[in-house]
């Protein structure tokens, strides 16, 4: 394994442990430690969604969390953002209102 192409911040064993698969346990685990009431994507869905449908849509999720870590690609649908811009005055007319 070439250390050298790794996040510096892990040690040799966690570098390693990125590699490894995740199993369903371990991705309930981690979903379960997220906060409550809060949005993970653009389209509103929460963590409890998630939690609720677990049993129907987790092996999907993970599915596709596999396949982005094995291929080393996230697919465009996953990895976007949207930025709102939040007024500052209730007339903003440039950049610096927001």
């Amino acid at each position: 394994m070439d250390y050298g192409r790794l996040p510096l911040m892990f040690d040799a064993k966690e570098n390693e442990d990125l590699f490894h698969p995740t199993n369903l346990e371990e991705f309930l685990k981690v979903l379960k430690s997220f906060a409550r009431e809060k949005f993970l994507r653009p389209d509103g869905w929460t963590v409890e969604f998630f939690l609720h449908f677990f049993d129907i849509m987790g092996q999907h999720i993970l599915e596709i969390m596999e396949e982005s870590r094995t291929s080393g690609r996230i697919s465009r649908a996953i990895n976007s953002t949207f930025l709102e811009l939040i007024p500052k005055s209730s007339n903003p007319k440039n950049f610096s209102d927001f």
